[in-house]
């Protein structure tokens, strides 16, 4: 089981619930308000704007690959990070499946990151300079950043071993086992 909390920004609302004492997320920074960009710099998004009932569009994407052989799971990867999620969880997907890293190398690498608008593509301070250079001559904005986004996955071997690792970015903390 692979469990990520999201709770939007530090300590979320920052509104306790007295009755349960627990944090409540700020969710609706997701939705867009007219003439106003959100905390992750996206434009607003008419389709998205507050109404009664509705749900906002969100970065949400936590991913499983199963075996399609047996129907076994062979890959479970979930992130935090505002809009940074969907390039977190593709780059730790892309990287264990494609390229055959540890879930460990795959969640521990330097990542990099573009959203289309604003057109910067931001990279961590660790990420290789020399791809970061390529970027460059090729006309891309790059921004150094601070790490922003905590990954966290579990990976299955061929021969069954299960493998997990939970971000280095979040402060701490390691997978709970099984």
């Amino acid at each position: 089981m692979l469990i990520i909390f999201i709770l939007f920004d530090s300590f979320g609302s920052k509104v306790r619930s007295t009755k349960y004492d627990i944090i409540w997320n700020n969710d609706m920074d997701d939705f867009s308000t007219p003439g106003l960009t959100n905390f992750f710099e996206y434009p607003p998004l008419p389709n998205n704007f507050i109404k009664a009932g509705k749900r906002p569009l969100s970065s949400m994407s936590p991913l499983i690959f199963y075996d399609q052989t047996n129907g076994n799971v062979k890959l479970v990867v979930g992130a935090a990070g505002g809009s940074r999620i969907i390039s977190t969880t593709a780059w730790v997907a892309f990287r264990s499946v494609f390229l055959n890293e540890t879930i460990k190398e795959a969640v521990d690498r330097p990542r990099l990151h573009h959203q289309l608008s604003p057109n910067r593509a931001y990279y961590e301070t660790l990420f290789p300079q020399g791809f970061v250079d390529d970027l460059k001559n090729y006309g891309q904005n790059m921004v150094p950043t601070e790490p922003a986004t905590a990954a966290t996955g579990i990976l299955v071997s061929d021969n069954g071993v299960i493998s997990a690792n939970s971000d280095w970015r979040k402060g701490g903390g390691y997978p709970a086992g099984y």
